[in-house]
C-alpha cells in the first residue's frame, strides 16, 4: 500500500537507516501511482515500484512480489509485506514472504483482520519500527 501519515517517515528513515531495502507494490495502474509518488516527494525513494500494471496479474496473485524481490535482489524468505488488505496477504502468505497486516488502513470491518492469517498484525506505522528493532 502508498505510505501514509508522519509514521511513515519514521518507518521509512528506520528502513533506511539499518541499510533494508523497500518497495511499493500495489494493485494500483501506475498511471495513478507515479503521480502519487512523485508528489509525495520522499527523502528515500523506494528500491522499486511495481504497480498493477506492471505485470499480467495482481494480488492476490504472489508474482508481483516475487518480482519485488528479484528487482531488489532478497529471497522472498527474507521479505516483509505490509498489506491493509486480504488479498495481500493472500499473496504474502504465497510468496512465503513474513506478511504483516496493517489494522490502520482502508479496512472496513478491524475484527477480520484476525481470520487472515498473517504472521503479525500492527495498529500503527510506528508498531512496524518496533517489529524491525
Amino acid at each position: 500500500c502508498l505510505s501514509r501519515g508522519l509514521g511513515d517517515v519514521y518507518k521509512r528513515q528506520t528502513l533506511v537507516s539499518k541499510n533494508i531495502k523497500w518497495g511499493i507494490v500495489t494493485n494500483k495502474p501506475s498511471y495513478l501511482v507515479l503521480p502519487i509518488i512523485e508528489m509525495l516527494n520522499f527523502t528515500h525513494t523506494p528500491n522499486c515500484i511495481v504497480a498493477g500494471d506492471t505485470l499480467s496479474v495482481k494480488k492476490p496473485n504472489p508474482e508481483p512480489l516475487l518480482y519485488a524481490s528479484k528487482q531488489i535482489s532478497i529471497d522472498p524468505i527474507f521479505c516483509a509485506y505490509v498489506g491493509d488488505d486480504l488479498r495481500d496477504i493472500i499473496a504474502a502468505n504465497a510468496a512465503k514472504m513474513f506478511s504483516v497486516a496493517a489494522a490502520y488502513g482502508f479496512i472496513s470491518d478491524k475484527n477480520q483482520i484476525k481470520e487472515w492469517e498473517s504472521d503479525y498484525i500492527i495498529d500503527s506505522p510506528l508498531d512496524l519500527k518496533n517489529l524491525i528493532s
